[in-house]
């Protein structure tokens, strides 16, 4: 099984269902403020046990590292606990694993994974949580672009609002539109992010990194319908949560090294369709809160492997 091809909500269910397999019976928390929780896992024979699951749909050279570790190793503290697991499509560090064999906290990488799938999971199954393999990382040139009428009241520099379709999961063209009553910021899109990330999902790239002045470390990420801001020093982080709520995203990862948001639209409809104008204002609108101005930003494609 190629892991790549998974969305974030599909590969917690597919933990949840080879948890199952294992013998418990498993329940995913709700998309937002999970605290570190995505899958409860609980078995009451041979005796009562209740697992908590952290799951991280990470790519293939990213590893996870200690104080990642060490953050969730905190949730052993709650009551009626009695394990926390660490699950990942990467990988993680000599360090994190060392540090997990000390406090307790269960590790499962990528290799372990697809050695689950294979001993557990059908054929049929699988197919559920998988995609065409064109997915974040393999956008092909033939991908379409579609146009949706411009939604009133709200400032644009463009005059449509594009979505990319894919093929293999066009649903009759049913993607995210921006409707009058969604809350969207009332920001001007320039030109050079619009272009960034229409160019980031047309293109075989896996992220979009923004870079502020000097820094060495992107700011702000943009990953399909994923928004991406990694957690420094120059970050408001209540500031940018703000932003999450007032305009709708859902939380996907909301931890001390970073938060990553989608639109509720987005995760509501499992779709892999992207609303280029409503991401390319919601874009502006986190760079704007981290560096004020956008005069020093650049916009790099870190290409997929």
């Amino acid at each position: 099984m190629n892991l790549e091809n998974i969305q974030w909500r599909e590969f917690e269910e597919l933990i949840a269902v080879l948890w199952e397999k294992f013998g418990y019976k498993t329940r995913i928390t709700p998309p937002g403020r999970d605290g570190g929780i995505d899958v409860i896992a609980e078995r009451s024979v041979p005796y009562q046990e209740r697992i908590l699951i952290q799951v991280k749909n990470y790519s293939i050279d990213n590893k996870i590292g200690v104080k990642f570790v060490r953050e969730y190793s905190s949730l052993l503290h709650r009551p009626n606990v009695d394990g926390v697991v660490i699950v990942t499509t990467g990988f993680f560090t000599k360090q994190a694993r060392d540090e997990a064999r000390e406090i307790g906290v269960k590790l499962v990488d990528r290799s372990e994974i697809e050695r689950f799938i294979d001993e557990h999971i059908s054929e049929l199954q699988l197919s559920k949580f998988t995609r065409e393999p064109n997915g974040y990382k393999g956008v092909n040139d033939a991908a379409e672009l579609e146009t949706s009428e411009k939604p009133t009241e709200v400032d644009r520099e463009s005059s449509n609002s594009e979505s990319r379709t894919l093929s293999g999961y066009d649903r009759d063209n049913d993607f995210p539109k921006i409707a009058e009553d969604d809350p969207v910021p009332d920001v001007t899109v320039p030109t050079f992010i619009r272009d960034g990330i229409r160019e980031h999902l047309l293109s075989n790239s896996q992220y979009m990194n923004a870079f502020s002045g000097n820094d060495k470390n992107p700011i702000y990420q943009y990953i399909s319908t994923i928004h991406q801001i990694p957690i420094s020093g120059q970050v408001n982080r209540d500031a940018i949560m703000e932003i999450c709520d007032k305009y709708n995203l859902q939380y996907i990862d909301n931890s001390e090294q970073n938060i990553a948001v989608r639109w509720e639209k987005y995760w509501n409809d499992s779709t892999l369709n992207v609303n280029l104008e409503h991401d390319s204002m919601i874009a502006t609108k986190f760079i704007n809160e981290i560096c004020e101005k956008l005069d020093n930003v650049e916009l790099k494609q870190t290409p997929s492997e």
